[in-house]
């Protein structure tokens, strides 16, 4: 976590050091005093960001955590002091303004003087810091820690836990020998291990050193029965620099004791000669010749093995059982000694991670290697826990099997499941054994790389560890053994744990070289930029469970310790929230589940409290998960690795719930408005905070609900943070947070009564005493969730820039009046989904800074002529959902729908939960408060208010409730939204009303416009639109909502300009028969929604003509002939939907149409009193590359089993594809 801190105050600090050259560069009037101590200020920021770039991998001392702990809070302040004093107050007393981050809040109005002397000591706290350092010796010099060193112990102790974990493995122990002492004197009807009657080597080792190991190697060496079987016997450590003689000497000399032979005095140094070195040799060798023998070799360190290879090579293999054991600490030389092929047996256990093991060679049927392979196969999938992911499973087959692509990455954070799916895939083409030849598995050992044991162990496995081919490797090259078999055969490969592009560079240079294209390399890696590295088009990103498969493995892993019985349905329910929390890793699911069984406590509801408070510190601390110990190394190096622009938007994500749906545009809007994403010379702010979300979906730290459905990314609209990553970072130190959430009947201690972040959950009782005691005066943003208090605003809030309100309840015309009043400083301010929110006040031309307003699913019907003074607006979303019966044009539900599987049964209404908008409506979404009477206290205080500010203020409102009815669900804007220059997001403006077609004209001004959505849309404003489009060159977006009897409306201009490059459409209304003229030519549309009253099958024809069309949403209310056909096109069409009703009575598919989609989605949705859809579908096994299908809505069991009896036929049902997937009706 000291890393991720490290990233936070790198961020800020770079953030702060932008902000003070720009404010010295564009800031004229500052006085020359003022922008001298800038520049200081900004000189020694450099420095802490390089000495910040230095300390980042030597953060682990109190004192370097807390330095950079103060290097980050100063910045920050430094930061909202700049703000405060250059950036938001442009009149010419703008020094008149207090630093609120570094003096009391009550001095309302400072002089000249005041507010240099708080400069001033802003400047002594920055080089006090410096002063510390050098006082404490925190040089940078002084962190040239060996990171190399950590990693490397970091990879160790991951092998370690692997190797324990196989050595544990129940099926191991059931042809195992009971203790050291049977596995030396075994015999070769034993059964373990064929034609025993060879030299084995045996290796015994302690996961935590080399505590119990010697007692239980000396239990066994001092044995009668080992004594009885093995007449010569020696115990010795090999020495280094190692002398043959030497050591053949103290052999000599113990076997001669263990025999009771009295010529142990011929070995008396004294009496040995040069000459006697042939006769010494030749009695060694006598005496192994001759009699079964058993040596004990401690080998200490890993350079002994070139030692290790001498005496091995000495000592002869006479077939009469004779063996070695090596007892080191070293986990290497345990397993190298033995040979690749080998077994690891659990020999004693003394804690959950400590165990004694042995490592032996086990050549089951050396013979027939193939059939051992095979068989080794079989035991690893019976074993295995199949759960969930088959589309994944027979995807990445299927991209092995057609051996079109040479290298295919797979990666995935730490305990997510991508070995084992890679291994059940390869184990499965083990047995199949078509098309491949050869197959070979091998581990990248720890750093530092060494390719020639990379290849030595591959052709091991690629042997079957054939110990005659291991001698060969002694005298050849294995690098270029294995690149001839490469070439010589078709050879499936999987090389596991990949950790650099240096060692894909060395791997592929010498080893892959112009191998064969039909050989394929499967290469498993935690970091996706590694694994993109080695494949920019063809890598697999493996993500965590879905929340049923989840359970389902929860459950499989409980019913082995409980009987089924006991899982009821409360304990399903707690289950779940706790499954929420693992973050769909299987690594802790199983560890969990195993848990909790073990606790027999299933049933008790305070034991499911525990495990809830107390996750993430059991999981690091309780012995009970020690397995998860490598894990959690690797998420510490997770966050070391993770760059540090992005560390600030990591701990962002804590501010949601666990298991929150997070719109991706509400996420990025807020990055650009904490300053996290900025804008440069090649990108926007958006644009950065864009690549932000989708490098954090590639660290697995978002997740999207159903993207496992689509193989190619698509811009998420929904997603959430990874369950147990964001429990990882709400348990650290409120030191290290900057994030603070008040929920259930939470205190405040003293650490967090001041905070950059706070996040109000639903589940706090909203305790004003106790919110009134934290400290505001450095807070940036307040979410809240739930149900609005009055007392959540505070005139002590001067930094605020995030206001959001999202979904808040309870939320009124007045407290937004006082919101604006007293947070003028605001950059993001969101009421969507308030809906009691009628209006907007002329104050809001105050907040000159806003950068996003979002008033989306409110009451607000007109936008107030005050909104064109904000000249820095860049996000401007209003309007309200349309009344429909059968489409609901609502983007959040949209964007589920996009995302996710349907509902289930207790949200299948949901869309149904958004109200329609209106004065007699007094329902409320499901996040709204209850009805309490708190509906006519709002009115009596609109009535109050009204008699104070006349008659005007209550006409308005009235006027905004009639078009609040409107059925084209957009908003009145005022004359002059043309001057908001920085628009890039507009919708949805409703040019119907009288002054319409001159607010078109006036679009056209706002040239940075990507995204537009307008209603209204007829012939009368049509010519407007088709002219404001036309100049509008960056537009990717553009949402159109036609009047009744616009067809042909949108014909203005014959083609759309060469420079508009639409990536998005959306046209609803009641156009029949036609599309637009130019449909046909917008050649580069990814994605387009049809809500239209028909569309004639030569419509289709010209829709599956577009060339790069991804998805496609059809709504019509009547079809041609009563039927969908699709015979040709739609070739890169991956997301298909279609809304049926009692008029659709068939779909169909003609072969070759659709190649490439992957999901069809049906919602049945009928007006004309049909209880059910009878829509019958063919030809649904042209779709080849079909995953699932989605069907929600009214629909029938009569429509359900055609479905399912079209999906029957379909040619990958059996590979796990064409899955029918269901809402309840």
């Amino acid at each position: 976590m000291a890393d991720l801190v490290l990233g936070l105050a790198k961020s800020a600090v770079e953030g702060t050091l932008t902000m003070a050259r720009s404010a010295i560069e564009e800031e004229e009037k500052l006085q020359k005093s003022v922008q001298r101590d800038l520049m200081l200020i900004s000189d020694e920021f450099e420095m802490m960001h390089s000495f910040l770039s230095d300390t980042k991998e030597s953060v682990t001392g109190d004192m370097t955590r807390t330095l950079v702990r103060q290097v980050r809070n100063t910045a920050l302040d430094v930061e909202d002091c700049i703000e405060s004093v250059v950036h938001l107050d442009n009149s010419s007393n703008w020094w008149r303004r207090l630093l609120p981050s570094c003096v009391p809040a009550s001095a309302p109005a400072a002089s000249l003087d005041s507010a240099v002397a708080d400069l001033e000591l802003l400047k002594a706290r920055v080089e006090a810091m410096g002063q510390r350092n050098m006082r404490y010796g925190l040089s940078s010099s002084s962190s040239s820690r060996p990171a190399e060193t950590t990693k490397l112990a970091e990879a160790r102790e991951t092998l370690q836990l692997d190797i324990l974990a196989e050595a544990r493995y129940p099926l191991n122990k059931k042809t195992s020998p009971k203790d050291l002492a049977e596995m030396i004197s075994r015999k070769a009807d034993d059964g373990l291990v064929p034609q025993l009657q060879q030299l084995q080597v045996i290796s015994v080792w302690g996961t935590r050193g080399d505590l119990g190991t010697r007692s239980i190697v000396k239990k066994a060496y001092d044995d009668p029965a080992i004594g009885k079987d093995f007449v010569c016997r020696a115990w010795v450590r090999l020495p280094h620099p190692f002398n043959l003689l030497e050591f053949i000497r103290s052999l000599l000399v113990q076997f001669y004791t263990s025999l009771g032979s009295t010529t142990a005095d011929l070995l008396n140094p004294a009496e040995v000669m040069v000459t006697m070195e042939g006769m010494l040799v030749e009695e060694f060798m006598k005496q192994v010749n001759n009699r079964r023998y058993l040596i004990v070799l401690e080998l200490e360190d890993v350079s002994m093995l070139v030692d290790w290879e001498d005496v091995r090579a000495f000592l002869p293999d006479k077939g009469n059982g004779s063996c070695v054991v090596v007892h080191t600490q070293q986990l290497e030389i345990a397993s190298l000694c033995v040979g690749h092929c080998q077994r690891v047996l659990e020999l004693e256990r003394l804690s959950d991670d400590h165990s004694i093991c042995a490592f032996i060679n086990d050549e089951s049927n050396k013979d027939d290697q193939e059939t051992a392979k095979i068989e080794s196969a079989r035991e690893w999938l019976q074993g295995f826990q199949h759960v969930g992911r088959q589309t994944n499973f027979w995807g990445l087959k299927s991209k092995i099997t057609r051996g079109t692509v040479r290298c295919i990455p797979v990666c995935g954070i730490a305990g997510v499941g991508k070995t084992s799916l890679v291994k059940q895939v390869y184990c499965t083409m083990v047995i199949e054994r078509e098309p491949f030849q050869k197959f070979g598995w091998v581990d990248v050992m720890p750093s530092p790389f060494n390719l020639k044991e990379l290849c030595r162990n591959l052709l091991l496995d690629l042997y079957s560890g054939s110990l005659q081919h291991a001698s060969m490797l002694r005298i050849r090259d294995p690098v270029q053994e294995c690149h001839g078999l490469l070439q010589q055969h078709r050879c499936l490969i999987v090389i596991n744990d990949l950790k650099s592009t240096e060692e894909w560079d060395a791997i592929k240079a010498d080893l892959l070289a112009g191998h064969n294209h039909q050989s394929v390399i499967v290469v498993i890696a935690h970091e996706e930029s590694v694994a993109r590295y080695c494949d920019s088009e063809h890598w697999w990103h493996v993500e965590g469970l879905e929340i049923e498969e989840a359970l389902d493995l929860f459950q499989k892993t409980v019913s082995k310790k409980i009987a089924p019985s006991e899982l009821s349905r409360d304990v399903i329910e707690e289950a779940t929230h706790v499954l929420h929390m693992c973050g769909g890793l299987p690594r802790v699911i199983i560890a969990v589940a195993d848990f909790l069984a073990g606790t027999g406590r299933l049933n008790d509801e305070e034991c499911w409290s525990n495990m809830i408070d107390l996750f993430m510190e059991d999981l690091e601390q309780h012995p009970a998960f020690g397995s998860l110990r490598s894990l959690f190394d690797w998420v510490r190096s997770y966050f070391r690795s993770c760059p540090d622009f992005l560390k600030p938007c990591v701990f962002y994500l804590s501010i949601f719930p666990l298991n929150n749906l997070i719109r991706r545009r509400r996420l990025l809007r807020r990055w650009v408005a904490e300053g996290y994403a900025r804008d440069d010379e090649d990108s926007s702010a958006e644009e950065k905070a864009e690549e932000f979300v989708f490098k954090l979906f590639l660290l697995s730290m978002i997740q999207v609900p159903g993207q496992r459905v689509l193989t190619n990314y698509m811009k998420m609209p929904l997603c959430h943070a990874n369950g147990f990553l964001r429990e990882y970072i709400v348990s650290r130190s409120m030191e290290d947070n900057l994030v603070f959430t008040l929920e259930g009947h939470c205190s405040v201690s003293s650490s967090q009564r001041t905070g950059r972040h706070l996040a109000v959950d639903s589940s706090w009782d909203r305790d004003r005493v106790l919110f009134r005691s934290i400290d505001f005066s450095r807070l940036r943003s307040l979410t809240v969730f739930g149900r609005w208090e009055p007392f959540f605003v505070s005139d002590k809030m001067g930094l605020l820039r995030v206001l959001d309100l999202e979904d808040a309840a309870g939320l009124t015309d007045d407290d937004v009046g006082r919101m604006v009043k007293l947070l003028p400083r605001l950059k993001f301010l969101s009421l969507r989904r308030c809906e009691k929110v009628t209006c907007l006040p002329e104050s809001l031309g105050g907040m000159r800074y806003l950068q996003t307003l979002d008033v989306r699913y409110t009451s607000v019907a007109t936008l107030p002529t005050s909104i064109t003074k904000l000249h820095r607006l860049q996000y401007l979303r209003a309007g309200a959902n349309v009344p429909d019966d059968s489409v609901h044009d609502d983007d959040h539900l949209a964007a589920a729908v996009e995302s996710q599987p349907p509902p289930s049964e207790e949200s299948a209404a949901l869309p149904e939960a958004i109200p329609l908008l209106s004065s007699s409506s007094s329902s409320s979404p499901s996040t709204s408060e209850p009805p309490d009477g708190a509906g006519a206290a709002n009115n009596n205080k609109t009535l109050v208010s009204w008699f104070g500010t006349g008659c005007s203020e209550l006409w308005t409102r009235c006027r905004q409730r009639r078009l609040a009815e409107s059925p084209n669900g957009g908003v009145r804007a005022p004359r002059g939204i043309g001057q908001l220059m920085a628009l890039h997001t507009l919708g949805v403006i409703d040019v119907s009303v009288a002054k319409g077609r001159e607010i078109l004209e006036e679009l056209r001004n706002l040239t940075r416009l990507r995204k537009l959505g307008v209603s209204g849309v007829n012939h009368g404003n049509c010519r407007e639109l088709c002219s404001s489009i036309s100049g509008l060159a960056q537009l990717e977006s553009l949402s159109v909502r036609l009047d009744k009897g616009s067809r042909g409306c949108l014909d203005g201009f014959s083609s759309p300009p060469e420079y508009l490059d639409l990536k998005s459409l959306k046209l609803h209304g009641d156009a029949e028969d036609e599309l637009p003229a130019w449909t046909d030519q917008l050649d580069g549309l990814n994605k387009l929604t049809l809500q239209m009253a028909m569309v004639t099958q030569q419509g289709m024809d010209v829709l599956a003509g577009l060339p790069e069309l991804r998805s496609l949403r059809l709504r019509f209310e009547e079809f041609q002939n009563g039927e969908l056909l699709f015979s040709e096109g739609f070739d890169k069409l991956e997301v298909l939907e279609i809304s049926c009703n009692s008029r659709l009575e068939a779909v169909t598919f003609h072969p070759g149409v659709m190649e490439s989609l992957e999901l069809l989605k049906l919602r049945c949705c009928n007006r004309n009193g049909s209880s059910t859809t009878t829509t019958r579908f063919s030809g649904l096994e042209v779709l080849t590359a079909l995953n699932e299908v989605w069907l929600s809505g009214s629909y029938g069991n009569q429509l359900e089993e055609h479905l399912k009896t079209q999906l029957e036929a379909h040619p990958r049902k059996n590979t796990g594809g064409a899955t029918l997937i269901l809402s309840n009706p």
